[in-house]
């Protein structure tokens, strides 16, 4: 897999953590891989320094960067992502949020941090009980292909926890920073 240029110029987080009530860090739900092509916000820890399991609905979603709106698709044509935006930016590099009800249409040019959207629970979230959480694919366009990149290496904003393995019912927190950092957790659905 062809590996994207990391732009001069950073992206914002296409979450407004003002909009979540204690928020405090992100611990990244389920990261980038050759099988994940993108990463999940779904976990973070409050104020309280407690983990947190699942978004709010209605969480705030916003565009990482000026561009214009090239797809809006609902829940049945998808694979998994529920309704999704899809924006187009400058040199080709194309964002994508699952899980979001839409707050743009096509073809709207949207400028850098401006609303474009809602958290939701989509049915098949609902169905498989798993957390409320925001898809995020990064990918650069050349041609007629695309290649994706891991969206944590454009942000300022600097990641500390992630949990493994992804979307099991019992997980470890780990750390990016300490490699003795290990912390045994029941996923949210297995602890009522």
């Amino acid at each position: 897999m062809q590996r994207m240029q990391n732009p001069k110029e950073k992206i914002i987080l296409p979450i407004d953590t003002e909009s979540i009530e204690d928020f405090a860090e992100w611990i990244i739900w389920n990261k980038f891989s050759r099988y994940h092509r993108g990463f999940d916000f779904a976990a973070y820890f409050n104020k309280k320094k407690k983990i947190v399991f699942g978004l709010p609905q209605k969480t705030k979603i916003r565009a990482i960067d000026d561009g214009i709106v090239t797809e809006i698709i609902d829940v049945e044509g998808t694979e998994g992502y529920g309704n999704y935006i899809e924006i187009s930016h400058k040199n080709g590099i194309v964002s994508v949020y699952g899980h979001v009800f839409p707050f743009v249409g096509h073809n709207q040019h949207v400028k850098k941090g401006e609303l474009i959207g809602f958290l939701y629970e989509d049915p098949e979230e609902r169905e498989e009980k798993r957390l409320v959480h925001l898809h995020f694919s990064l990918l650069k366009e050349e041609g007629k292909k695309c290649f994706y990149s891991d969206p944590i290496e454009f942000f300022d904003e600097k990641f500390k926890f992630y949990a493994e393995p992804q979307g099991n019912k019992i997980f470890m927190l780990k750390s990016f920073e300490r490699k003795d950092f290990n912390i045994l957790f029941f996923s949210p659905s297995e602890r009522q």
